[in-house]
């Protein structure tokens, strides 16, 4: 029996070794740094020693695949030897077949500012959870990379942009806003007042390149005040404010349904250096959600609409009451409060005017899901107001009851000139009605 033991156990053994060399290796797909280059030196006070510079970087991969990779960041002044750790990239998915995925990591603000001194990089690639590296610059990038010219911002002259957003509106209450007002607040560690341009741009989340949106030019500050804030309307315009002046220098940006990045730079006034900027590093800046109007829009329509409950004691076809039921539907499947008005005039007046000179009645706040069938109802000639005997077109005006919306938004419409279910109805007094 031991020996059968024995045999049994090697035999699960051997099994076990060969399924484990069946294991596929992890392939070693083929990567490299296409291209290095820098962008957005600050440099305040113009000495040629900038306080943040964003060192970028395009990695390419050649196999037909998807991979989730990060770049690594080291540094060294220029006298020494070795280099040390400074940051990491953001950790992102490329695509491969050599195609274009650019990275970045900014050298300062909000990484570690470099002390006064001339600088070399080196940057590695690696692929998530392996430990080799992938890819590294060549002798062309290591030029690039070389004599950087690096101090902190205390010794430089310092602007700061602070961005918040104010006024935003999302009617359907989805998170994507149809505007909403960027807030700049611009100040300088000098308590001077300077004149100053600012640019704004903006792209798709997805989307590497910015595209230019709008410039405020020469518009003033003075050192930290923060009553100097400058405001730029994003997405639809604001039709409360339309015809302002203050608003009138501004074109809107028609923003479809999405996430978009934003990058504001600030340059002196009629000048090209750039002091400061702030794009999706800043969350007030990243991934904001916006929508156009149509899309943050609720669409209605009344697909039916019939009357009931009929008072005719005489017979002679004039009602001294009835109740006309409307079936209104919106056009996404929510839940919607609406009231309605309505609205009259005499058949024999103006049979193709569409002026409907008598306010008739209003309803009390109603509820409406979707399409389905939830009409609403309200009396004619019964509880509002009696009718004397004539021949009345009616018009039915519906609003959204909503607390964003301070003024009545008409929904839909629907008249006696376009249906004939509202038009030319007969009614009279109940006096009139009577045997």
């Amino acid at each position: 029996m031991k020996n059968i033991f024995i045999l049994i156990s090697t035999l699960i053994f051997i099994t076990l070794m060969l399924s484990c060399n069946t294991v596929e290796d992890e392939p070693n797909y083929t990567y490299s740094i296409d291209s290095v280059w820098w962008s957005d030196p600050i440099d305040g006070n113009a000495d040629g020693y900038a306080k943040f510079e964003r060192l970028n970087f395009n990695v390419h991969l050649k196999e037909n695949t998807s991979q989730k990779v990060n770049g690594r960041v080291y540094y060294k002044l220029k006298e020494a030897s070795n280099f040390s750790f400074y940051a990491f990239s953001e950790d992102k998915r490329i695509i491969g077949e050599n195609a274009d995925n650019n990275f970045f990591v900014s050298i300062g603000n909000p990484n570690k500012e470099l002390q006064r001194g001339i600088y070399d990089f080196t940057i590695e690639i690696f692929q998530n959870n392996q430990s080799d590296i992938k890819a590294e610059p060549d002798s062309l990038h290591l030029e690039i990379l070389s004599n950087k010219q690096f101090e902190q911002s205390a010794n430089d002259n310092t602007f700061t942009l602070n961005i918040s957003w104010a006024d935003q509106y999302d009617r359907t209450g989805n998170g994507y806003n149809r505007r909403a007002s960027m807030v700049i607040d611009v100040n300088n560690s000098e308590d001077i007042t300077r004149n100053l341009d600012a640019r704004i741009y903006y792209k798709r989340s997805e989307n590497n390149e910015f595209q230019f949106y709008k410039e405020r030019l020469n518009f003033q500050i003075n050192g930290d005040s923060d009553k100097d804030t400058i405001i730029i309307p994003v997405g639809a315009s604001n039709n409360t404010l339309e015809g302002e002046t203050e608003l009138e220098e501004y074109e809107f940006i028609k923003l479809e349904y999405g996430k978009y990045d934003f990058r504001v730079e600030l340059t002196e006034a009629g000048k090209d250096n750039l002091l400061a900027f702030e794009d999706m590093e800043n969350d007030m800046l990243k991934e904001q959600k916006f929508e156009s109007e149509d899309e943050d829009s609720y669409y209605f329509t009344i697909s039916n609409i019939w009357w009931s409950d009929s008072t005719d004691l005489d017979g002679d076809l004039y009602t001294a009451a009835r109740k006309i039921h409307v079936d209104v539907d919106v056009d996404k499947q929510v839940e919607q409060t609406l009231y309605a008005k309505v609205y009259m005039r005499l058949h024999e007046d103006d049979p193709d005017s569409t002026d409907y000179n008598i306010k008739y009645d209003s309803t009390s706040n109603f509820k409406i899901f979707g399409s389905d069938v939830d009409p609403f109802s309200i009396w004619i000639g019964k509880k509002s107001a009696v009718l004397d005997s004539n021949k009345y077109d009616l018009l039915i005006s519906l609003y959204s009851y909503s607390k964003k919306d301070t003024i009545d938004i008409v929904e839909a419409t629907i008249s006696g000139f376009s249906n004939t279910v509202l038009a030319n109805q007969t009614f009279e007094t109940a006096s009139q009605d009577s045997l």
